[in-house]
């Protein structure tokens, strides 16, 4: 039997290279799969790839929407009947350009995706997963980014430092027997 058969699991980001990854093995290890992402052509192509597994629908929108990503946790309850695996991996690097040459927008947007995305993701996942006796949540963030620090990507590396910390707050906020 495999792994993940009856889960059912939201990727953010499941277009990406990481999130395309994680979605096949998930499928193949049996689990139901919403594939989230703000491109329905690049859902779409993501769904062709992985077209020998059925057990997997999609919602787009942007991680960093509350409504869109109300509409994500609410498509695997409607789809599947539940949330058991938030793999939150909706980021981006940002502008790649020196800190003085940044703007406010390009600030926001990195800002916007990797920690309000990432927040919101588990602020709407969570209560799904307590009312089915707990579930994972796994978010994805690039640690060397955040100790060594890379200026040409300054949003990116503070997103990366704040969400090291923060990450820990399901853990600290909600029943531990939610997650086990």
């Amino acid at each position: 039997m495999p792994r993940l058969e009856g889960k059912t699991a939201l990727i953010t980001g499941a277009t990406g290279g990481i999130g395309e990854a994680t979605a096949k093995r998930y499928l193949e290890e049996g689990a139901n799969v919403v594939l989230a992402g703000r491109s329905e052509a690049k859902l779409k192509d993501t769904r062709d790839r992985l077209s020998a597994y059925s057990a997997m629908t999609q919602s787009v929108g942007d991680a960093a929407d509350e409504a869109d990503v109300q509409r994500a946790v609410s498509t695997a309850v409607e789809t599947f009947g539940g949330l058991d695996i938030l793999v939150a991996n909706a980021g981006t690097e940002g502008v790649v350009t020196p800190l003085t040459q940044q703007t406010v927008e390009d600030f926001n947007q990195v800002i916007n995706t990797n920690v309000t995305g990432v927040w919101l993701a588990m602020k709407h996942s969570a209560p799904v997963m307590q009312n089915r006796g707990g579930g994972s949540i796994i978010a994805f963030f690039r640690r060397l980014v955040a100790k060594f620090g890379f200026p040409q990507i300054a949003p990116y590396m503070l997103a990366s430092t704040r969400f090291m910390v923060w990450s820990r707050l399901p853990v600290l906020s909600l029943p531990k027997e939610a997650f086990e």
